[in-house]
């Protein structure tokens, strides 16, 4: 029996346990449920009240605590109508709640008095019982309706605020919808499209695009509506819009959208971008037109380098004509030089011409009706469009038609002196007139037309010069070789005479004294003759050298003016070549002239030194000094000459002068055979006096 209790006992026992495991583990879903619930409510933004069936409050969230004031704590199991509810409205409240006991839900108004006094009143949506709730009966959910009329008006304030910044916008604004249907267009789209507001609300976007862009954009449209996102739609891509009238214009887009109780809206941000259109095509051109002029600027520097390293004229003016042409885009022409004794232009180069045009235009004067003739005549540039339609060419037509070119421009090439010297004209093929930016560019290459010109004569003028002065030295030298070798000899026995006629018996005293005179003229005479073949071909050069000749010429000058002459010789060269030596010491010989002349020094130096692989040689006074550019404007040959025997000998001359600051003279000249190593000397001797 003990036993049999026992195990009943046991039984009693085990089963409560068995009954109060299974009520703890359904315990664990409605606490899950409360903490869900909790956390809706309480991130909700509407009041929300829940109710048992007592009326009495079970959940009381964040907004609802907000309004009132009070604590989640001090309001739990307490009924609204006690506490919260206006006295005037607590039946109302009441009757709301048994009927939403009953199923019935309902909206009503009431006010709720705050912990601070305050009245607000509350639109409340009541609902009825929550199922699956043992507690929770009722749950109504309100707005403050002040805060929600205020929340209005500001929407209202901000549309109006919005809506004329929306109207007054450039930018044209359009809404549209997933269907690509325009919703809302503002005043901008009105004016940029042609279409009134009416025609537009509704359109379909791609009715605003030419056609050959709308089955891309409808693409573009669908798959950006799949995934919205704000982006420039224009970047990269040639967009256009068409106006109600048909016309095209460019168009930048940027895309945005809105999120709409309707859906997602797209919002499109249009651009009229004609003028930037028309800015970008001119920045273009001007960039263009600026790489043109520096390809130009290349072409003439690059030019005008082989210009002066030509001394050939017929080539360098052939290179100038190639320029010209391309220059201009024209297909030929030629070069003309006035001839100073007939006075009319006779073609020396040309491009694209054949024996029948140079020998019709061999010759052209200033009465001639050719394009070239009327320029010569009226000393500017000629322009004729079309010589078919030119009455003045009918004499020429013939043979310009064989030449084959319908238009022609001539420019006259004009010296430093301001007269013609030339002309410089080029051919087109077809009826052409070059712009006045295209001729501004031409007249570059015709001013270095001119000056190659005028440096070839220059520089014809210059070996016409040195020619002169080796045949100068030539002559002196034999009539150097006259006045010693005949003169001298005749004088010296007619001294000799004198003096034995002085000593003989029959000279009396006043005749001795006559043939004593006479005897000292003679010798005079000598030493002048001496004198006159030492400068017409100084023999010390050959005999002892350009240092002994040089000190003689100081100690010369030194001794006949009272100037004090420095003479400094280092390092010089055992022996230098013929034509170097008479080079230096002729220019010597002609700054020590001027000293004595003109310089009105009261000393001067003189330096002779060997460096560099060559020989240098400076002449200094402390003169007067003069105005270079004066002197050499004046036409005088004596610097000329100096110039012209340095360059004889491959050397580098230099003159330095200023009223009142005496005067230098420096000579360099390379003794080098080789032509590179000598440019080399010579460009190092520049640099070297340029520091």
């Amino acid at each position: 029996m003990k036993k049999m209790r026992r195990n009943v006992s046991r039984k009693r026992k085990a089963a409560p346990t068995k009954r109060t495991r299974k009520p703890k583990q359904n315990r664990k879903v409605p606490q899950n449920e409360r903490n869900s619930v909790a956390a809706v409510t309480d991130t909700a933004s509407d009041l929300l009240v829940a109710l048992d069936r007592e009326g009495r409050i079970v959940r009381f969230n964040e907004a609802c605590r907000q309004l009132t004031g009070y604590s989640a704590e001090e309001v739990k199991g307490r009924r609204p109508c006690d506490f919260l509810v206006v006295p005037e409205e607590k039946t109302a409240a009441r009757e709301t709640f048994q009927r939403a006991l009953g199923g019935s839900p309902s909206e009503t108004e009431s006010h709720w008095l705050t912990k601070d006094g305050r009245r607000v009143l509350i639109a409340w949506s009541v609902s009825g019982l929550v199922p699956g709730s043992r507690k929770e009966s009722v749950i109504a959910t309100g707005v403050d309706r002040a805060a929600y009329e205020k929340a209005r008006q500001w929407a209202r304030e901000i549309e109006a605020a919005v809506r004329p910044l929306l109207e007054t916008a450039a930018q044209m604004i359009l809404a549209i919808d997933q269907d690509r249907r325009i919703v809302l267009a503002n005043t901008a789209g009105e004016r940029m499209f042609g279409y009134g507001r009416d025609e537009l609300i509704g359109r379909g976007i791609e009715e605003l695009i030419p056609e050959r862009f709308r089955e891309r954009c409808a693409q573009s449209m669908t798959k950006w509506f799949s995934q919205p996102r704000n982006r420039p739609t224009g970047m990269g891509l040639e967009l256009a819009a068409l106006r109600k009238d048909g016309i095209e214009f460019p168009v930048d887009i940027r895309l945005s959208f809105i999120g709409t109780n309707e859906g997602t809206l797209g919002v499109l941000f249009v651009s009229d971008i004609t003028e930037r259109k028309k800015s970008e095509q001119a920045l273009t051109e001007q960039k263009t037109q600026l790489a043109f002029e520096v390809s130009t600027l290349v072409r003439l520097r690059e030019a005008s380098d082989r210009l002066w390293r030509s001394h050939e004229l017929r080539a360098g003016l052939e290179e100038i004509i190639d320029a010209g042409i391309a220059q201009l885009g024209a297909d030929m022409g030629n070069v003309q030089l006035l001839n100073p004794k007939k006075r009319v232009l006779e073609i020396v180069a040309h491009r694209g011409f054949g024996p029948d045009f140079l020998e019709h235009f061999r010759e052209v004067s200033a009465a001639d009706s050719s394009a070239c003739g009327r320029s010569l005549r009226t000393r500017q540039r000629i322009l004729v469009e079309d010589v078919d339609a030119d009455p003045a060419y009918a004499p020429h037509r013939a043979i310009v038609a064989a030449a084959g070119y319908r238009a022609v421009q001539c420019t006259p090439l004009f010296g430093k002196d301001g007269e013609p010297m030339g002309m410089f004209s080029t051919h087109f093929r077809r009826p052409h007139r070059p712009s006045d930016r295209d001729l501004r560019r031409f007249d570059l290459y015709a001013d270095r037309a001119a000056e190659f010109i005028e440096r070839l004569r220059a520089e014809q003028q210059l070996r016409n010069l040195g020619a002169m002065l080796s045949a100068q030295e030539m002559g002196n030298r034999e009539l150097a070789r006259e006045l010693h070798d005949v003169f001298s000899q005749e004088l010296a026995a007619l001294a000799m005479e004198v003096s034995t006629l002085r000593t003989s018996r029959k000279a009396d005293g006043p005749l001795s004294e006559r043939l004593g005179e006479l005897g000292r003229k003679i010798g005079r005479l000598a030493e002048q003759m001496h004198d006159a073949s030492r400068r017409l071909h100084p023999a010390i050069l050959h005999e002892l050298g350009l240092k002994a000749a040089l000190r003689e010429e100081c100690d010369k000058l030194s001794a006949s003016t009272g100037i004090p002459i420095l003479f400094k010789c280092e390092k010089l060269p055992a022996s230098l070549p013929d034509d170097v030596s008479l080079c230096l010491y002729r220019i010597a010989q002609e700054s020590l002239l001027n000293i004595r002349k003109h310089a009105g020094a009261t000393d001067a130096r003189l330096w002779l030194k060997g460096k560099g692989g060559g020989v240098g040689l400076r002449i200094e006074d402390t003169g007067d000094g003069f105005n270079v550019a004066d002197v050499r404007s004046s036409g005088g040959l004596g610097l000329v000459s100096m110039e012209e025997r340095v360059r004889l000998v491959n050397g580098i001359f230099e003159i330095r002068s200023q009223p009142g600051q005496g005067t230098t003279v420096e000579v360099f000249v390379p003794l080098n055979k080789d032509v590179t190593r000598r440019a080399k000397l010579l460009k190092g001797m520049r640099a070297e006096r340029a520091t």
